[in-house]
């Protein structure tokens, strides 16, 4: 929690670097900050927690209740455009105190006790999760900066038509695939430390499962794209429609590859977990500037099937020796 603490403070170090030097991010200054909640509350969050404890219900409850909850309180104060600024507000709110819940559940009904820890004890947790840290950033590199990029590229209206496409598309990766992925991950860890084999075995069934999901649902939201567009927008935007389906592509390549790049921990391949995404970000970084410049939006989108194919067929070629 410690560590969690001073990265935040240095990330809205950066972001007030950002805001300061760029004048694009200038103008909208107080939109990043009051977004930058939504940290405060990841920081609070005890998701390692839940986790480790096989406690995953917390998790569903919490972000359930908190996510209904928001819902209908942006339909409460966004009544037009220049209700804007409620919608980083609230969402800001709703991580911090989804956060604060979850710290009071495992703080209270767990009799958890927070320790001051000593400077040594700090730096051998992060030499621990090096590697995993290391991935971890590598992801975000090529994930949360593509709207980011995009931005700096191109102009607002083009930024929004591929920011609620890509939002529409994370929602159908990370529900239920998400939630699924974090509740297994921490059995099959344990599975593993008993039996290799039938670890293996369960990895295989779970990615088969998702892979068949995929198969069959990702074409059917493919074919009815422009509805769903309609639905959450109050129009079919052909921009959006275009990069939603665009994406549906990246999605296959994620849910295909979900349990397999996770083995690669369970198994303790941390340092080639943390590789295959150093790699990725550093081929696929370069790709999403250029791609982006060069085709706009439609840019973005291609850039994130060239990084999650790659993702993916390094996985293929690591596991397959692993096993």
């Amino acid at each position: 929690m410690t560590v969690k603490a001073l990265l935040a403070i240095a990330s809205f170090i950066v972001l007030l670097v950002f805001i300061n030097f760029i004048p694009k991010f200038k103008e909208d200054w107080l939109v990043y900050v009051l977004s930058f909640g939504a940290v405060i509350g990841s920081t609070l969050f005890p998701v390692w927690f839940f986790q480790g404890t096989e406690k995953m219900h917390y998790i569903a409850i919490i972000n359930m209740i908190g996510g209904v909850i928001y819902a209908g309180l942006l339909f409460v104060f966004v009544r037009s455009p220049q209700d804007y600024l409620w919608v980083p507000f609230l969402n800001s709110l709703f991580f911090i105190v989804t956060g604060y819940l979850g710290l009071r559940i495992a703080f209270r009904k767990f009799k958890l006790e927070f320790v001051f820890q000593t400077y040594s004890s700090l730096k051998q947790e992060l030499h621990a999760g090096w590697d995993i840290f290391i991935s971890t950033v590598a992801i975000n590199a090529y994930t949360s900066t593509r709207i980011f990029v995009v931005g700096l590229l191109t102009n607002n209206t083009i930024t929004g038509y591929y920011s609620i496409a890509e939002k529409i598309a994370n929602f159908i990766q990370t529900f239920p695939l998400s939630s699924f992925s974090q509740a297994v991950y921490p059995r099959l860890s344990r599975i593993y430390a008993h039996n290799k084999q039938r670890a293996v075995r369960v990895m295989e069934k779970a990615q088969d499962i998702t892979t068949a999901t995929g198969v069959i649902c990702l074409p059917i939201i493919f074919i009815f794209a422009p509805q769903i567009v309609l639905v959450v927008c109050g129009s079919a935007y052909p921009a959006v429609v275009l990069v939603f389906r665009l994406l549906l592509f990246s999605i296959f390549f994620i849910s295909a590859n979900a349990f397999k790049i996770q083995f690669l921990l369970v198994c303790g391949k941390a340092d080639t977990y943390a590789r295959i995404h150093v790699g990725m970000a550093a081929i696929g970084l370069p790709i999403l500037f250029l791609l982006i410049d060069s085709f706009s939006y439609v840019g973005a989108a291609t850039a994130t099937i060239i990084i999650e194919a790659g993702i993916f067929a390094a996985t293929f070629y690591s596991l397959r020796k692993i096993l």
